[in-house]
């Protein structure tokens, strides 16, 4: 609303401000976590490591008992984190799952909600360890005395594929200006004959 005439005008804006709480129930059935320490840094200025998290889920209710000669021919890694270093980051997946669950009632507040407070009560859990069927490539990109480690992850299980292309700027700028300056002068010639 305004108040006030000429310059002395004045704009106003009424928001109102509620103090909201949630409370939610949600049972979480096979939750994977990456067990290895060397795939769990999900350091994206080292390597793409996380890429194996986006060929999720694997079909862990028909898992078999463990025989070794499923192995025959192919190499694995082994468990190498405790349940203890693994719980922050499994409390943090749990916590976005709740959050998606109380966030169709929030819509409302169409002027945005702020988090002040959350917390999580685990009731229950099992921790199981499980050979994922996980194919992964790799490409080290050099980067001066560094680099760039790309992986390409496939789910044994489902056949998806994601991976990471490396890519040099430099090339992908020149590519750029080189057709954005044929687009550009094609463009030209063609308001300039019409």
């Amino acid at each position: 609303y305004t108040r006030g005439s000429g310059k002395d005008r004045k704009t106003y804006y009424d928001a109102d401000v509620y103090q909201v709480e949630r409370h939610v129930d949600f049972t979480v059935d096979d939750l994977t976590v990456e067990s290895s320490r060397e795939r769990g840094n999900l350091d994206v200025s080292a390597n793409t490591n996380n890429i194996i998290n986006t060929i999720l889920p694997f079909d862990t209710k028909n898992a078999v008992k463990w025989n070794a000669s499923y192995l025959r021919g192919c190499t694995s890694e082994k468990r190498d984190v405790d349940v203890s270093h693994l719980q922050p980051r499994v409390t943090e997946q749990l916590l976005c799952i709740a959050r998606a669950q109380v966030e169709q009632s929030a819509r409302r507040y169409d002027r945005g909600v702020r988090w002040e407070q959350e917390e999580i009560d685990v009731h229950g859990t099992r921790w199981v360890s499980m050979l994922l069927p996980v194919w992964l490539y790799s490409y080290l990109q050099p980067n001066g005395g560094t680099g760039m480690l790309h992986y390409i992850a496939v789910n044994g299980r489902t056949g998806e594929t994601m991976g990471s292309v490396p890519v040099q700027q430099w090339k992908l700028l020149l590519t750029a200006l080189t057709v954005g300056t044929i687009l550009e002068g094609f463009a030209l010639w063609i308001v300039a004959h019409s």
